[in-house]
């Protein structure tokens, strides 16, 4: 009997994480992507004040591929980030660190 799709999410959904990032924005611009400098810099134009302390924040998606630890991601969602947070499935939260990114494909190894 083949499994249904609703089989494979049940088994599969406790690899799937969220991922959330910040940003302080105090940070050096010059050191951001072209991307995030870009973002930041509307965002606190938008506000008119430049010399403010602001912390960005985003979220975004991965999957756990290993049991020690080592998760995928997209590199545009922890790109630039000083603080990376893990939820998992079941609630629990982690700190995460990257291991590498490949901004040619987009990916992004966390642990």
């Amino acid at each position: 009997m083949i499994p249904s799709f609703a089989d494979t999410v049940e088994e599969l959904l406790p690899t799937v994480v969220n991922i959330s990032t910040s940003l302080d924005s105090s940070s050096d611009l010059e050191d951001l992507s072209s991307n995030n400098k870009s973002y930041l810099d509307q965002r606190m134009n938008n506000r008119g004040d430049q010399d403010s302390r602001r912390k960005i924040t985003s979220i975004g998606s991965g999957f756990i591929i290993s049991r020690d630890g080592y998760i995928v991601s997209n590199s545009h969602v922890i790109e630039d980030s000083n603080d990376i947070n893990i939820n998992l499935y079941d609630g629990s939260k982690y700190k995460a660190k990257i291991v590498g990114i490949d901004k040619k494909t987009d990916l992004a190894l966390l642990k």
